[in-house]
């Protein structure tokens, strides 16, 4: 596998937490809710506005969501991440 770079794996990171939603029915209020952060601040993460990668927020998604890093941080099979689709 090749390194990803750092934009690579924000949308990565991204998709992945939207498609963890999306197995859950949940929108970014309701992930927002959970996480206990704004749904702003969800969004920046989803919509990869941020530089890097919150330390705290990732240990938070990975306890709610019940993966492991690797489930946020990877490529997953038959996972398009160029596509920008969104849940709201």
């Amino acid at each position: 596998m090749s390194a990803l770079t750092p934009d690579a794996m924000l949308r990565v990171y991204s998709r992945n937490i939207e498609i963890l939603a999306i197995k859950r029915g949940w929108n970014t209020a309701r992930v927002a809710a959970v996480l206990g952060v704004t749904a702003n601040t969800l969004r920046r993460v989803r919509q990869k506005r941020n530089r890097y990668i919150d330390p705290e927020l990732l240990a938070a998604l990975i306890d709610v969501f019940e993966c492991t890093p690797n489930d946020l941080l990877l490529p997953q099979a038959g996972i398009d991440y160029n596509s920008d689709a969104t849940c709201t």
